[in-house]
């Protein structure tokens, strides 16, 4: 069963996870607002950046609180996969428009 340090766990990780996923968020909002285009070196670097504070997060945790390690994982991952369907949304939404510039 879930215990209520178990449930706190999951919803550190699942803030963390959002937090690791806004690097992406702030490289692509000015490209979907059409005031820069598309930059793959901005977009690896994004990636870089949300990778490292991915470890970073699940490092402090796992040394800080080793029987939470799981559950906090497991929360990071559903932080992390809601942001990017939520992104995947805004991004479907914004390339529908007929107002939009050609990519």
């Amino acid at each position: 069963m879930f215990q209520i340090a178990d449930l706190l766990a999951i919803v550190a990780g699942a803030i963390a996870g959002a937090i690791a996923f806004l690097p992406f968020v702030f490289t692509l909002k000015p490209v979907l607002d059409d005031k820069q285009n598309a930059d793959m070196l901005k977009g690896m670097v994004s990636l870089a950046v949300s990778a490292i504070a991915l470890l970073v997060f699940t490092l402090v945790v796992f040394v800080l609180f080793g029987e939470a390690f799981r559950m906090f994982l497991l929360g990071e991952a559903i932080g992390f996969v809601a942001f990017m369907a939520a992104c995947a949304v805004r991004v479907a939404k914004a390339l529908r428009d007929p107002h939009e510039v050609e990519r």
